[in-house]
């Protein structure tokens, strides 16, 4: 396992190839956190504008 774990890894196999294009629309009364793990918010950081 250790030897196919090395191999996995030299090989990067998990190394990321694309990523999806983050889009989304909000209005003057909206406030959007946007993370740089995810290509759209998560909900709880969608929010009213202060």
């Amino acid at each position: 396992m250790a030897e196919l774990n090395a191999y996995i890894v030299e090989q990067a196999w998990f190394a990321p190839w694309f990523r999806v294009q983050s889009s989304f629309a909000t209005n003057a009364d909206t406030q959007v956190t946007v993370q740089t793990d995810n290509s759209v918010p998560w909900l709880w950081n969608i929010a009213p504008a202060a």
